[in-house]
């Protein structure tokens, strides 16, 4: 089955990329994104793995981050307020199982922070300005960057 993809133009709005290790050049990045779901649920997050996240411009950073439409990653970016996501970069001992629950399975049919505590997957809280809620991050990620939809575009 054919699935849209949605190319959103993001503008990085803090991040920790500068802090990231130099890599080896055969190394192939995993990102994560993340994203506050709506409703009433204080600090649930859904996470996925991004297929294709590139740094388009320097000054002002911006990237280009694909997400399917339809997705649960995609609603809570067009419905949120801010339009706020967190890209992270996986090392290469992320738990895989967690690799399979973040890239198969559909925060619409799944809570994935109970899936990815029962996984022993560790998150830490985030305070990123102008949001009033906490943002978990993967306590092992590489380095991670707080991206906001630049409506604009």
């Amino acid at each position: 089955m054919l699935r849209i993809l949605a190319v959103f133009v993001l503008m990085m709005y803090s991040t920790s990329f500068e802090v990231v290790p130099s890599l080896p050049k055969s190394s192939h990045l995993v990102y994560s994104f993340a994203t506050v779901n709506g409703g009433g649920s204080r600090n649930t997050m859904n996470y996925n793995i991004v297929t294709y996240a590139h740094q388009m411009s320097i000054k002002p950073a911006i990237w280009a981050v694909s997400l399917y439409k339809g997705t649960k990653s995609h609603m809570n970016l067009l419905e949120s307020e801010h339009g706020v996501g967190i890209l992270q970069i996986l090392p290469s001992d992320f738990n895989l199982d967690a690799i399979a629950l973040l890239g198969k399975r559909s925060g619409f049919d799944v809570d994935k922070t109970v899936e990815l505590d029962s996984l022993g997957v560790e998150r830490e809280d985030i305070k990123v300005e102008g949001i009033d809620r906490p943002i978990s991050i993967f306590k092992n990620c590489i380095s991670f960057a707080v991206m906001m939809v630049d409506r604009n575009q």
